[in-house]
Parts: C-alpha cells; structure tokens; sequence
C-alpha cells in the first residue's frame, strides 16, 4: 500500500510515520511537508531513508494531484496549529487549513481511487455543552485556530456528500507525546519547569481537557488501512478529563520542583465564556 502523509513532519504526523513503520508492514510511505521550521525536518532525520520525503506545500494542487494520483491512501496532518499565533496571524490559518485541505479535496476528486483521512479536532466544540462531548456536539469555535478546522472539517463532509469520495473524519483531543513543540502546553510547562521558570497558566487553571498519548492516537488511525467507516466522523479521546492546574502540579510533583513555580495569569482571548 502506498500512504501519503501530508505534514508528516509535525508532531502527530511524525508520530504516525513511526508507528507504521514499527509494524514492519511493506508500505511506501510518502510524506509531505512545508518543511518551514528546522525543527521538523530533524523530527524524521531518523528515520528518512525508510520513507520519501517531499518539501512541498498542501497549497501547491499540481504536486498534492500527482502523488495522490499515486497512492491508496492520505493521511492530511497539514495544518497550523499554534492557538495563540492565530490571535495574531489568523489569515495564515485561513490559508492553510481551509484553502490546503480544499487543494486536497480536489486532488481526491480528481482522483478517487485514494482514500482520504482528515485529522480534524475536537477544539472547535468549544466549551462542553454536554459530557462526555461526542460527534454530535455543537460545533462553538473561539479561536481563529479553531473556525479554520471547522471550516475544513465541514468542506472535508461536503466532498463525501457531495461526490461520495472515501472519506473519513478524526477529531482527536488534546495530544501530547514525543517530538511535541515546545511552545505547546505540557512540553512547555516541562521544558520550564526544568530550568525552574515560571509554569504560566491562563485564567483559573480549573479549565478541563482530555489529554491522549498520541502513540494511542496513532493506533487508531493505523486501523482505517484495514477497516475504513467511509463518511464517519469520530472522536479520539480518553473519556476522562483533567484540569490544566492538575497537570502542572503532577509536572513539578514528578520532576521534585516547588509548587511555587506555578503562576496564573490573565485568561487568552477565546478562553473567556
């Protein structure tokens, strides 16, 4: 089988290409990526020789409709993620998150023999109307970040309705695992925490989220080369939610650094109800 992995350099996406490969299963894999950050390209410089790596843009239709034209199956990671860079930079998220996975839409059209994973998120639920939050739950983005996925995810159930491509949807929750930027919450509380800076927490760090090892993420998504719910949207998580607070004082208590190190700020614009 011949996998495209678009943004396969980044920190699910990467986690991803390893886990195939550990199974020691005769797949081509092809991974692409903007490749904008030094930090991603050293995320696969392990392991590059088992894979094809292609610097390449979801932005650049001529390339995305050739290598699906060649594959079975698309595995579509490619997407800014950073929340609070959206606040700042929104129209890069609109960008690449909605006219990228619209490039890659079409590509699938054109090219329906490929089936076609999108890694949404649960982010744009927003806050919880209902426990636990699943796949019927309104959709309340509060970021720029967030109403980019939702506008992908629903371009992504418009291609399937509308031309009855093979597509699936995962919103997973919060991951966390190796290879994670340090500008994201627990490798940052982590990365802090060891040089005995500051843990900053926003608002009254009482805000819960379901955090998932993303090797447990990868497992899941490994299973859709064998069995693929063609038009379903699912949800990966835990069922169980934790505090921020209560990670960061699992963090200090782990590493043996005072509870003092924890300080709450001001909540983020989008955090506030």
């Amino acid at each position: 089988m011949r996998i495209l992995v678009t943004g396969g350099a980044g920190f699910i996406g990467s986690n991803f290409v390893r886990n195939l490969l550990k199974r020691k299963q005769k797949h081509d894999i092809v991974v692409i990526d903007s490749l904008r950050l030094e930090t991603r390209e050293k995320s696969l410089s392990d392991i590059n020789r088992e894979i094809e790596l292609i610097k390449g843009s979801v932005l650049d239709s001529a390339l995305l409709e050739r290598i699906i034209s060649q594959s079975d199956i698309a595995y579509h990671f490619a997407a800014e993620s950073h929340v609070t860079k959206s606040l700042t930079k929104p129209s890069l998220f609109l960008e690449t998150n909605i006219s990228g996975t619209f490039t890659v839409c079409e590509a699938i059209r054109k090219n329906p023999n490929c089936k076609l994973v999108y890694i949404s998120t649960a982010d744009f639920y927003g806050d919880a109307l209902q426990v636990p939050m699943d796949e019927t739950h309104p959709i309340r983005p509060k970021t720029p970040y967030a109403a980019s996925k939702a506008a992908a995810d629903a371009l992504c159930q418009s291609y399937y309705h509308s031309y009855g491509l093979d597509i699936v949807l995962i919103r997973p929750f919060n991951n966390y695992g190796p290879y994670q930027n340090t500008e994201k919450f627990i490798p940052r509380l982590i990365t802090n925490a060891l040089k005995d800076k500051e843990l900053t927490i926003t608002g009254s760090g009482h805000q819960t989220r379901d955090w998932v090892y993303v090797d447990d993420t990868c497992n899941a998504l490994q299973k859709l080369l064998t069995m693929f719910p063609k038009g379903e949207i699912i949800n990966l998580g835990t069922g169980k939610s934790t505090s921020v607070l209560d990670v960061a004082k699992l963090i200090v208590q782990i590493l043996g650094k005072p509870p003092s190190l924890i300080h709450l700020t001001e909540d983020r614009p989008g955090d506030k109800i």
